[in-house]
């Protein structure tokens, strides 16, 4: 399948009163503004980069499993999805929330959990983004090399990666990028992806390979291509 064929832009609203609704990856391909191969799975091991993590928080969403990617978008929140996989190399993959707890408020941002567990294999740079200050819990597969991870927030980010890969940080008040980055490739809901996909691709020198979005999501793990989870 040549590289076009592979590219995927996959957005689906999520109903009121639903937790997620499931497509195959096959029915993304060439279908706009429709599609989800995502939702839901738990993401243990690692090695502490930094303070230990808060309490986890339930994730509160039903769990569904897709041939591609698991992870959890609760509250009926839409997802976006892209993927254009490289034929070889390096990939850059993007993860955004807006947050990953709901028990905030304007004078009250405390720190959410997300795991994010990464089972396609090959080198790979993450992108972790998050509105509110989040701790990213970062797993691998042993036929996965995490090259590197960038955390982007308003609020401030943390992560607990696998021993020896370094981990650069931004926020508002700590090199700012960006706020949040939930759709791609544009947000109208005022967050800015193009901010981060900028800053992501000059500093890696490379373009997008994936990215994941939703306002609030605990759970994250790609799978190879073809795998059913």
């Amino acid at each position: 399948m040549s590289n076009p064929d592979r590219t995927r832009l996959c957005s689906v609203f999520l109903g009121l009163g639903f937790s997620a609704f499931v497509l195959s990856s096959a029915a993304c391909q060439g279908v706009p503004s429709s599609g989800l191969d995502a939702v839901d799975d738990e993401a243990t091991g690692g090695q502490s980069a930094g303070a230990a993590p808060p309490e986890a928080q339930p994730a509160g969403g039903t769990l569904y499993r897709d041939g591609d990617v698991i992870h959890d978008c609760i509250h009926g929140h839409e997802i976006s999805i892209y993927e254009n996989e490289p034929a070889a190399g390096t990939t850059l993959r993007m993860i955004g929330v807006y947050q990953t707890r709901t028990d905030h408020d304007f004078n009250h941002s405390p720190e959410g959990v997300a795991n994010v567990h990464i089972e396609r294999p090959g080198n790979t740079i993450l992108v972790l983004s998050s509105y509110e200050p989040t701790f990213w819990h970062v797993t691998a597969t042993p036929d996965v090399t995490i090259e590197r991870v960038i955390l982007s927030g308003y609020h401030a980010q943390r992560a607990d990666v696998p021993e020896g890969v370094p981990v650069e940080a931004h926020a508002y008040q700590q090199d700012y990028v960006a706020d949040c980055a939930i759709r791609y490739p544009t947000d109208p809901t005022g967050c800015e992806t193009e901010k981060l996909v900028t800053y992501a691709e000059q500093e890696t020198g490379l373009s997008v390979s994936s990215f994941h979005g939703c306002y609030d999501m605990n759970e994250i793990v790609l799978l190879p291509h073809g795998v059913d989870g």
